[in-house]
């Protein structure tokens, strides 16, 4: 009996091991610019727990999709008497689609997940919210100094940290296990 139980007790340690492993390898991992792999556990469980055979009917109907935010600054600045260039920034942010491939078998059905491969810059997005900076002190200048005219425009467009999912029109935040970058 002794042995029974010794032997059991291996067996489970074994499966926890490798059910750890497992998990660990499908956690979602993807940098800054949304690069990297996320897994088809991670969107299961980010959606609510939906069985594999609802997954596989929603990525093929493209009802799940994958995002990141984008931040698009438009920068009006202008110089002053002072020396100083002044600023007022519009800015809009929105949920811009990736570029993901999905890792399938010979059925075309997602086996382990999907590799992120960044904003898609060739389609727009859904705008999210704007905000406009520095607006109340549009072409104003520091006390004692004056506008002398504008200096050069400026477009920044940056890509927030995190990746979402939508699923049937509703967007899930992923997990992220960031990966470390190494020391040089």
């Amino acid at each position: 009996m002794r042995r029974i139980t010794k032997a059991a007790a291996i067996a489970a340690t074994a499966l926890t091991a490798l059910i750890a492993t497992g998990t660990a390898a499908s956690a979602a991992t993807y940098d800054n610019q949304s690069v990297g792999t996320v897994g088809k556990g991670d969107v299961q469980t980010a959606v609510g727990g939906i069985n594999d055979a609802a997954l596989q009917s929603a990525w093929k109907d493209d009802k799940i999709t994958f995002t990141s935010k984008y931040q698009m600054d438009s920068i009006d600045r202008w110089n002053c008497t002072d020396g100083s260039v002044q600023q007022m920034t519009l800015r809009t942010v929105q949920a811009k689609p990736l570029n993901v491939a999905a890792a399938t078998n010979a059925q075309g059905k997602v086996t382990s997940g999907w590799t992120l491969n960044g904003v898609n810059q060739n389609v727009g997005g859904n705008y999210l919210y704007g905000e406009r900076i520095g607006y109340d002190k549009m072409y104003q200048c520091p006390a004692g100094s004056y506008f002398t005219g504008f200096a050069p425009h400026a477009f920044e467009n940056t890509v927030l940290p995190g990746v979402q999912v939508t699923y049937n029109g509703t967007t899930f935040d992923l997990p992220n296990t960031p990966v470390a970058t190494p020391v040089a």
